[in-house]
């Protein structure tokens, strides 16, 4: 039995958002996450963007120590 192809759908050009720092597509005018949104809201939205990667790099952290974790116990199962 062969394994499924997986083919990776095409991408569409983006560009950086000077406002917010996100990334839209390059067919529109302005940028589709801020366009609406006040100062003050922009200012929220970064932030609120900066705690999510946080969150991801910390949970990133976790699965690296999970990992040595389990190697350094396979290798102490395996010598044993």
């Amino acid at each position: 039995m062969h394994s499924p192809i997986y083919i990776q759908p095409p991408t569409e050009p983006t560009k950086t958002c000077d406002r917010c720092g996100l990334h839209f597509s390059i067919d529109e005018k302005e940028c589709t996450h801020c366009k609406d949104l006040s100062d003050k809201q922009v200012m929220l939205l970064k932030i609120k963007i900066r705690k999510q990667q946080k969150g991801n790099a910390n949970l990133g952290r976790l699965f690296m120590y999970i990992s040595v974790l389990l190697a350094v116990l396979m290798i102490a199962l395996a010598s044993a």
